[in-house]
Formats: structure tokens, sequence, C-alpha cells
């Protein structure tokens, strides 16, 4: 029925060429034929009775033709992959080349190809853990910023005041200007909410006073609109308000109200939840730097559909699910002024980054034979039912079923073997022979099976050749 001659391509495509034979081809046309002249109505004949020249006078050669190609091209092109046992992972890419004979022209997007090297070698160094006590005493500082105290002073501004102004704006090249009365903000180095160099302007400048000044906004400005322009001020202090900070101490700590008693306490609990934040964020930073090292190693092909369905949920997530109607993504669009080809091109190194990273995770998986123990499902799923979010929720039948269900045994499997996935990078990365062990009981017990299944099928062989 179809001559297949198959070509690989570039990422991961399979290039099939595709000759229908004329019978097959003649055969199509004459069920589309049959099926127009059962749904027709045409003047003089009875439905269902008007003969094949009458239909192809009716609707055309081209359209019966296409009719059929529409019925064809499907089973064509199902019958070829499984016949070339290729496995697809989306939408073939179809063209026609010729119609006398039907030759049909197919580009299918089919499994990554991944080679991770002597992934075995690859090392990173763990970053140092930075000084607790310092970002300790910065937790301290910031809490006694917000318990702080403002009054009213009659003097210039200093830096860590708190100010109230009327302003007006003007920026080079635009006509209208931006005015603002009652403005009221802290004057800090750090406060980057203005353009650079307006709080400087503002230090020694007086109360009751108008100033009148220009600054220059930097070249390499976030906002390349208005980098290298003029902005000229016009600038009524009206109040001047000092920061009085209150003194670190036991009554201090009490007036948090958050059960802590006493100085000392709060700086333990502090330093705890630095410690936390700084071992998160310092694991985070380190697996990103494995990740990286292991893609930048490895050889790879895929289709860039795969590419397209990351940036698809990027989208997704980023607009808070509006992408699912056509209404709500244009609305989406919209608010971020934006077009959806500008939004996709802007998520595309993004997008192309996660996708071979998550590569590089599924194959670590697959030659490590990374999967989720019985023992570790159960342990996940009673975090789960510990959780507050399913002990304080009255429906306890609806959050059973769900606990119960195919998708989240499903989720949460993928997840415990994502996590193991990462503890064995670092232990490659490292050589870390504990966090080695503990994936390696489970990849012996998997490997067990393995051998198992295939003796079984060895002696099922035997069975078969004897009989």
């Amino acid at each position: 029925m179809v001559k297949i001659q198959k070509k690989k391509l570039p990422k991961a495509l399979m290039q099939l060429t595709l000759e229908v034979e004329d019978e097959a081809v003649q055969v199509a046309i004459a069920e589309a034929t049959a099926e127009l002249v059962k749904k027709s109505k045409i003047p003089g004949f009875r439905p269902g009775k008007a003969p094949k020249h009458i239909i192809e006078k009716n609707f055309g050669k081209a359209a019966i033709f296409q009719q059929a190609l529409d019925k064809l091209l499907p089973k064509v092109y199902s019958e070829s992959v499984k016949a070339e046992s290729i496995e697809p992972i989306g939408q073939p890419e179809i063209d026609i080349k010729s119609t006398e004979p039907l030759v049909i022209e197919v580009k299918v997007p089919t499994k990554p190809i991944i080679k991770l090297g002597d992934y075995q070698k690859y090392t990173v160094s763990e970053p140092d853990m930075p000084a607790i006590e310092p970002l300790v005493k910065d937790s301290i500082e910031t809490l006694r910023k917000q318990y702080s105290i403002l009054e009213p002073v009659d003097r210039p501004i200093k830096w860590g005041d708190t100010v109230r102004i009327d302003f007006t704006l003007k920026i080079e090249g635009e006509t209208e200007s931006q005015s603002e009365e009652d403005a009221e903000f802290s004057v800090f180095k750090e406060n980057n909410t203005s353009l650079p160099g307006f709080l400087d302007k503002l230090i020694d400048k007086e109360r009751n006073k108008s100033y009148n000044f220009t600054i220059k906004i930097p070249k390499d400005f976030q906002l390349p609109e208005l980098a290298n322009k003029k902005a000229e001020y016009a600038v009524k202090i009206k109040e001047i308000k000092n920061q009085i900070l209150p003194d670190v101490n036991d009554e201090f700590v009490k007036s948090l109200e958050s059960g802590i008693n006493n100085v000392k306490d709060l700086e333990n609990k502090l330093h705890e939840d630095v410690k936390k934040k700084l071992e998160s964020d310092q694991k985070t930073a380190f697996r990103e730097e494995i990740i990286n090292l292991f893609v930048a190693k490895s050889e790879m092909e895929f289709p860039d559909v795969l590419i397209e369905r990351e940036i698809e949920r990027i989208i997704d997530q980023q607009s808070n699910h509006a992408s699912h109607t056509p209404q709500g993504f244009n609305k989406w669009l919209e608010s971020i002024g934006k077009t959806e080809s500008e939004v996709k091109e802007t998520f595309y190194p993004v997008a192309e980054t996660s996708v071979k990273r998550s590569l590089v995770l599924s194959e670590i998986i697959n030659i490590e034979n990374i999967s989720a123990s019985q023992e570790s499902m159960e342990l996940e799923t009673n975090k789960v039912k510990l959780d507050p979010s399913f002990t304080m929720n009255p429906d306890k039948k609806k959050m059973e079923e769900l606990i119960n269900s195919d998708d989240f045994k499903s989720s949460l499997e993928n997840q415990i073997i994502t996590n193991l996935a990462w503890d064995r990078l670092e232990a490659i990365a490292t050589g870390n022979k504990v966090k080695q062990d503990k994936v390696s009981t489970n990849k012996k017990a998997i490997s067990s099976k393995n051998s198992q299944k295939k003796s079984i099928q060895s002696k099922e062989k035997k069975q078969t050749k004897k009989k």
C-alpha cells in the first residue's frame, strides 16, 4: 500500500517519504464520493441516488480528493510509523509533494537523544556558607526599622530621613511632565524606587523651600527608553521626619508578640531562620551550577515541540491560567503590552534551558535506574496527610479521594524520583558516598527485579521454541 523512505534529520526529527499506491488512493476517493452521495441533496435525484459524475460536478474533484486525503492521511501515517517502529512525541509536519502518484513527506518529532558523556567524573565544588551573624544583625535592624517612630524635625534632609514633597518631573524628549503632591518616602541609599541621583540631590535641602535641579540618567539604566536622558525636577520640601529606632531589649522583643520574650531567644530564632534560608539558597544555587555543568558537557538533540510546550507552560503560569481561553489570553497580552510572538520570543531562552535540564535529569533517572520505593511513597503520603491543608480541610472524604487518586500517586512518584535524581547529581558532583548509598539501595532492588524479569522472559522463549 505504501512505499516508505526514511531519513534522520537534526533535532531528533525523522523524515518519512511515503508513496501511496494508486489503488489505495482510488479506494479513498470512492469512499469520499459515497459519503457525499449519502449526505447530499441534489435537485432531481432522491437522497443518496445521485451518480458519481453529478457529485463531481457539484462539489468538484479537488474537494472530493481533499476529503479522501482527510481520511487516508491519518491511516497512512499511523501504519507507516508503526511499520518503521517510530515513537512520535508530537504532531507531524505533513507536506504533499505530488498527487499523481500521491507522495507525502512527513517530519516526525521523536524521542530526544542525549549523551551525558563520562558524567561520573563531573565535579563541582560546594560553595562556602556565608557568615550568619552579620545577617542576623541585619534582620534585627530590619525589625527596628519596621517598629521605628517618625518624628518631624526642623533641619536639612539627611540620609535615613523620611520626607514629604510635591514634585514635577520632565523627561528630555517627552511632551508631558509628571506631577505628584504629598509624595512620602524614605531617603535611604539602597532605595531604588526613584531615578538614580534623585535622592542625592535631596540631601541638605530645607523644609518649606522649593528647588529645581537636573539629573542625567545613566546609559545602562534598566529602562532603555529613559537611558542617557536628562530629567528636570521641580521640588517643594513640605516635611522632614527623623527615624527613631527602638532599643533592642527584652521589652522591645515582647512587643513583637511573636511568643519570644527576650533578646537572646530572638537572636537564636533569627539565627536558625537565617541558617535555613542560607542553606536553601545555597542548595538551589549549587544544584543550578551542577545541572548547568551536566548540560554543558552533554550532547543532545530534541525536537522544537518540547520547547514550544514549555513556553506554553510558562505562559500559562505567568498569565495565571488566562491562556486557557482566547479572550483571556488576548486580555493578558494587552495588559503586558506585548504580542503573542514577542512573549514567545522572550520565554524561548528560559524554556530551552528548562528542557535541557529536564532531559539531563531524565537521563540520570534512566541510566541510574532511579525509582520511588513503596516505603518512600508511604512516607511522603503520610507527610501530606499531616499537612494543615489536609487536616484542616472539612471535606475529609474529598481529600481521601484525592490522595488515593492515580493522578496524585503519579505526581508524588515523579516528585520523589526527581528529588532522588537531584541527590544523585549532588553525589556525583561531590563524591559524597552517603548520598550515593541512598540511591544505590534503590538501584540494587530494581536491578534484582530486572534480572528476575529477564530470567522469566528467557524461560518463556525456551518453552516457546520447544513447542
